[in-house]
C-alpha cells in the first residue's frame, strides 16, 4: 500500500489520472453508449451483432468498475475511489433478483432464471482479491481518516449511484422526451463532479454536489410532472396526474438530501467539539 498522506495532501484537488478515473462514472458509460449507438446506425449492424457487441460493452465497463473499486482500497480510498464505492453491493443486489437473457458472462448465461446467489460471487471474488492484496486493516484506517477529516467523501459515493438512478427515473418514458432531459442531468452531475475534485475547501465540496443533485432532481420532477400528466398507459387504471408524479419525487428529494448532508454535517460538527475540547482543562 501506498505511504498515508497527511491531512493537507489529501485536501489537494485531485489532478492527473486520478481526476479522469473519478469523472467517468459521470460521463464514461454515456461517451460508450452514443458511440456505440452511433456507430450500430452508420454501418445498419444486424440486430444478432448488436448484442453481442451490448455484452461486450457491459462487461468491460462492469470489470472497469470493479477493479477501480479494487485499486482504490488498495491505495487507501483516495477520492477518486468513492464514486464507485457503492457499485459491487448494488450490482449484487440488483442482478440477484433479477434475469438477463441474452446476457453472457464467460460463456455462461442464466436465461430467463433470476441469477440468486449467484449474483454475489463478483463481489466475493473482490474482497477475497483485496484481502489478498492488501492483507491488513491499514486501507480501512486510512478511509476512516480522511473521512473524518472531509466528511463529503460519503456524500461523493452516494452522488456516484446517481446517474443510474437518473435513468430509472425515466425509465417508463418515450426516448424522444426523456433523452435531453437525462443529457441535461448528465452534464449538471458531471459539473457537480468536476468542482468537487477540483475544489481544496470541504462545504464546497459538499456543495458542489448537493447543487448539482438538487438541479438535477428539480428537472427530473418537472420532466416526469409534465410527461404524465393526463396520460393513461396500457398497465394504469386511471389517468395520472401531475399531483402524483411530483409529491413522490418530491419526497425522494428530501430523503435523499438527508443522505446527502445528514452523516457529512454530523461527522463535522463531532469533530469540530472534540478539536475544541480542552485536552488538559485547568481546575476552575
Amino acid at each position: 500500500m501506498e505511504k498515508e498522506l497527511t491531512v493537507n495532501e489529501e485536501s489537494e484537488p485531485v489532478r492527473g489520472w486520478g481526476f479522469w478515473v473519478g469523472i467517468f462514472p459521470f460521463c464514461g458509460p454515456w461517451i460508450i453508449v452514443l458511440t456505440v449507438m452511433g456507430i450500430v446506425r452508420l454501418l445498419s449492424i444486424a440486430e444478432d451483432p448488436v448484442q453481442w457487441i451490448a455484452n461486450i460493452v457491459m462487461i468491460l465497463v462492469i470489470f472497469w468498475y470493479f477493479g477501480v473499486f479494487i485499486a482504490g482500497w488498495i491505495k487507501g480510498f483516495p477520492r477518486w475511489w468513492y464514486p464507485y464505492a457503492l457499485y459491487p453491493v448494488l450490482f449484487s443486489i440488483v442482478l440477484q433478483n433479477a434475469s438477463s437473457p441474452g446476457l453472457w458472462f464467460f460463456g455462461l448465461s442464466q436465461g430467463r432464471s433470476v441469477w440468486g446467489w449467484r449474483a454475489w460471487v463478483p463481489f466475493i471474488l473482490i474482497m477475497l482479491i483485496i484481502a489478498l492484496a492488501t492483507r491488513s486493516l491499514g486501507p480501512l484506517k486510512q478511509m476512516w481518516r480522511s473521512i473524518w477529516h472531509d466528511p463529503s467523501r460519503l456524500s461523493f459515493a452516494l452522488y456516484g449511484i446517481l446517474p443510474p438512478l437518473m435513468i430509472v427515473i425515466f425509465d417508463e418514458m418515450d426516448d424522444n422526451f426523456s433523452l435531453p432531459f437525462q443529457v441535461i442531468n448528465a452534464v449538471l452531475l458531471l459539473l457537480g463532479a468536476i468542482v468537487y475534485l477540483r475544489s481544496k475547501i470541504n462545504w464546497q465540496r459538499l456543495a458542489s454536489l448537493y447543487g448539482a443533485t438538487l438541479l438535477a432532481m428539480l428537472i427530473s420532477t418537472i420532466a416526469v410532472s409534465y410527461y404524465w400528466n393526463g396520460r393513461q398507459d396500457y398497465w394504469m387504471t386511471s389517468p395520472a396526474t401531475w399531483q402524483e408524479q411530483a409529491w413522490p419525487m418530491a419526497l425522494f428529494t428530501i430523503y435523499l438530501s438527508l443522505l446527502f448532508l445528514g452523516p457529512p454535517l454530523i461527522i463535522d460538527l463531532i469533530r469540530n467539539l472534540k478539536e475544541s475540547r480542552p485536552i488538559n482543562p485547568k481546575p476552575g
